[in-house]
């Protein structure tokens, strides 16, 4: 099949971009599926571009739907989804690809929705410009019609969410990866809509007062993001320490786990990071899945899996349970 020097040297480099991601999807199962949507339409680019690549095609096609099966098996998706994992029927397939679809939608709408996002985006027009007329690579490689980098971002951002939609439980961690590669690809996209309009000589004329406009937009976005409560817990915890014990403590609570399964424990009871609920700092406690006193809790079942060891739980959870119900929204 290999018969050509070329061909040979773009399954090389895709073998060596399928190990990356089966390192990085191992752990983290939306990376992988971002990095597989990733392959294909870049595939798909080159099948437009030279009709010379179809065996390339049909090597990443299957590799796809191999590590498709990978990314869906994943450690935690394992656990979730339970015994009906790997089952499949056309009607809930077609369920998982509209609550993907959904998912991916409502993530761009609500980035969108970003002040800053929108004043950077205006900031970065001009410097797009200007990267146009000075760097050829940047020519080279974005000279793409924007619409279909903006759909390309789109389906990406949705195969991020399939291996959690398949098993019907999305945390947040997923939208946050899709939330970050939005954000870079977003301007990505910028730089293709910039080149795209220079090459048919459409030019913007920026207003002489544009960077006046850009201060006062700049004071205006700033002032709810200074007063944002998440900002405000972030520096909280990290000048009162609070953070730092925090990885103490976790880092205590992991060589205690490792210790007694080395010991032969089999049913491992820990007791809770902090007595006092005052001493859990609030920005990782918003974006924390705890232990609970449950061995057959969620978590508890993935820290068990993980460590080989029958059960894991927690021998009281009552600062963390006043934790819940004091703490401000």
């Amino acid at each position: 099949i290999v018969k050509t020097k070329e061909l040979r040297k773009k399954i090389q480099y895709t073998g060596i971009g399928s190990m990356i991601t089966i390192f990085i999807g191992g752990s983290f199962e939306t990376a992988m599926a971002m990095s597989l949507a990733f392959m294909f339409i870049a595939c798909m680019v080159l099948m437009h571009r030279n009709d010379n690549n179809k065996w390339y095609f049909i090597f990443i096609t299957i590799t796809l739907l191999i590590f498709i099966v990978i990314s869906i098996s994943a450690p935690g998706n394992k656990i979730r989804g339970g015994e009906d994992l790997l089952q499949f029927d056309k009607a809930g397939f077609l369920n998982i690809v509209v609550k993907t679809i959904m998912y991916g939608s409502n993530l761009i709408i609500n980035s969108l929705q970003n002040p800053l996002l929108l004043l950077s985006t205006l900031i970065f027009i001009p410097v797009a410009y200007r990267l146009c007329q000075t760097n050829k690579i940047i020519m080279q490689y974005f000279a793409m019609h924007p619409v279909f980098i903006f759909v390309s971002i789109f389906v990406i951002i949705c195969a991020s969410y399939f291996p959690s939609a398949w098993v019907n439980h999305v945390p947040p961690r997923v939208s946050n990866q899709g939330y970050l590669f939005f954000l870079i690809s977003w301007f990505v996209c910028i730089q293709s809509s910039v080149i795209y309009l220079v090459k048919r000589e459409i030019y913007i004329e920026l207003s002489k007062r544009f960077n006046t406009i850009l201060k006062i937009m700049v004071i205006l976005c700033l002032i709810p993001s200074l007063s944002n409560k998440t900002v405000g817990r972030a520096y909280s915890d990290l000048l009162t320490h609070k953070a730092s014990r925090y990885s103490e403590r976790i880092h205590e609570q992991y060589e205690l786990i490792k210790n007694m399964r080395n010991s032969g424990r089999k049913n491992i009871i820990l007791p809770n990071l902090f007595n006092d609920y005052k001493r859990y700092p609030l920005t990782i406690f918003y974006n924390y899945q705890p232990l609970t006193t449950d061995p057959k809790g969620a978590v508890n079942k993935i820290y068990a899996r993980y460590w080989g060891v029958d059960s894991i739980r927690l021998t009281d959870t009552d600062a963390m349970d006043m934790l819940e119900k004091t703490r401000i929204n």
